[in-house]
């Protein structure tokens, strides 16, 4: 016998072995369904037939991608063809036979004739997903198959009876909160919540004989007091009666989630601060509907509230200064039509009138057709600069005037040293030396005999001071400690006697 030959008869055996089963998979709560090699669905339960709306004999041999969705199709081959790793959970897509989409959790489970899925709902369908359970659901003593898929899952489980017992529970969920099976069974699901939980818990619970889907967070605590957040996706089964028999809960853990979930919380808060220190903020323009999408420190920047102004366009022209707005406008115009980043500096009024200096700059996202379909960019409150700039210029005119050119024979020197820094034009003047050849001297080179002179303090001295001539004339020094672009010097006036 070939092998051709040996894998017809091997998959023939487990389809008669699927076909027995079928009572047990049907009475699953969640889709299920069974692939061959070449994922061609060998069998379903009537959970799956509900979800794509169609009945069990038209969905029996057809291609696995004929019910799943195109956007999802990619991540569940990814899934399926992992000769590494028997198990995974993803999120997938099923279509309907009337073209909604069922968001489910999928878990998979390689077998020798192919693999087995396990689907249940993961968010709300905006129709329902399928009728109500009846007592037809209710799962048979002898369950060892729907009990294998169960613990295939790496979701967490368990089964509560009418008086929400619990009867059963899978491997994912006693791995999760560290018990064993037998203590778990022996436990009350509010004695596995957090205390802080319990009430919430316990509404869902007194809510069971009303719903029959549930989902909601809360936090349960492991043996060893972990706090483990969770999501449960509860089902609940009725009798023909219409009484409770079982319920069927799926439990999510959320650690992973929620710890991703603050680490960019705290990424946002520290991005924030960032702004906030460099009073840098960023924007984001759609060009085609004029909506301005502002960080808060922008707001701050603009000294608006994102509670009370929505920005856009027209509004943050507004709020540029009117002499600057026409330049701002032809700018922005003209980088659009060149489709070329920008830089501007402009003046923007807050509501209580004062003026902040602003920096403006972005680049254009193009669309297909190579036009401008929105612009991303930063601003930054430069104002504290432009003010330390016009100080400088202002400080710089009035050195210019007091010291330059001042009559009287000024110098200024190091604090320590008495180095010559600076001399005017009247020193120059009077000591005979070019600028560059000054700076060469000291106070006490221009002494012929060793003098003291103050460092920190005021002082008027009477000295002899050496000229380039070589002459020695007696001279006054009026001295007064300076500090000049955060440098401490000496500012010396020289009179002659």
């Amino acid at each position: 016998m070939n092998h051709w030959s040996k894998t017809a008869m091997t998959m023939t055996s487990h389809h008669q072995q699927l076909a027995t089963q079928q009572d047990t998979v049907d009475a699953m709560p969640c889709a299920w369904i069974a692939l061959d090699v070449h994922w061609d669905i060998v069998s379903v339960n009537q959970t799956f037939c509900e979800y794509v709306g169609i009945e069990r004999s038209h969905v029996i041999n057809t291609p696995l991608q004929w019910w799943v969705a195109d956007e999802s199709w990619s991540a569940c081959c990814a899934y399926l063809y992992q000769p590494t790793e028997d198990r995974a959970s993803f999120e997938l897509k099923l279509k309907h036979i009337h073209g909604h989409r069922i968001i489910l959790l999928a878990s998979t489970q390689r077998e020798n004739y192919g693999w087995q899925l396990l689907m249940m709902p993961q968010i709300q369908s905006d129709r329902p997903i399928f009728p109500p359970l009846s007592s037809a659901h209710i799962i048979p003593e002898d369950h060892s198959v729907y009990k294998e898929i169960i613990n295939a899952t790496g979701e967490g489980f368990w089964r509560l009876d009418a008086y929400n017992r619990i009867q059963e529970v899978n491997r994912a969920l006693c791995q999760m909160l560290a018990y064993d099976e037998l203590e778990l069974l022996t436990k009350h699901p509010l004695d596995l919540v957090t205390a802080e939980c319990r009430p919430i818990f316990q509404q869902q619970l007194d809510r069971i004989p009303y719903t029959h889907n549930r989902h909601y967070e809360l936090e349960m605590r492991s043996r060893t007091g972990e706090r483990i957040p969770v999501l449960l996706n509860a089902s609940t089964l009725f009798d023909k009666d219409g009484n409770v028999s079982a319920v069927f809960t799926f439990i999510s853990d959320l650690r992973e989630l929620k710890h991703v979930e603050a680490r960019l919380r705290q990424r946002e808060a520290h991005l924030q601060e960032a702004q906030r220190l460099a009073r840098l903020g960023q924007w984001q323009w759609d060009i085609k509907t004029g909506d301005l999408e502002w960080s808060e420190e922008v707001f701050h920047i603009f000294s608006q509230s994102p509670n009370h102004f929505s920005p856009s366009y027209e509004q943050f022209l507004s709020l540029v200064y009117v002499l600057d707005r026409n330049v701002v406008e032809q700018e922005l115009k003209q980088a659009i039509a060149y489709k070329k980043p920008f830089a501007q500096e402009f003046r923007v009024e807050r509501p209580d009138g004062s003026i902040r200096y602003v920096y403006g700059r972005g680049k254009f996202v193009l669309d297909e057709q190579g036009m401008p379909e929105c612009c991303i960019g930063t601003v930054q409150d430069i104002t504290d600069q432009k003010l330390a700039e016009q100080n400088l210029v202002d400080n710089t005119l009035f050195y210019q005037q007091f010291f330059t050119h001042n009559p009287a024979i000024c110098l200024l020197t190091d604090v320590q040293t008495g180095q010559i820094v600076d001399a005017n034009q009247a020193a120059l003047r009077y000591y005979g030396y070019s600028f560059t050849q000054f700076k060469k001297h000291s106070l006490y080179s221009l002494t012929p005999q060793p003098f003291a002179f103050p460092n920190h303090t005021s002082a008027n001295i009477t000295c002899q001071h050496r000229l380039a001539s070589g002459e020695t004339q007696t001279v006054s020094l009026f001295i007064s400690p300076l500090t000049l672009n955060k440098r401490e010097l000496l500012y010396v006036i020289v009179q002659k006697h």
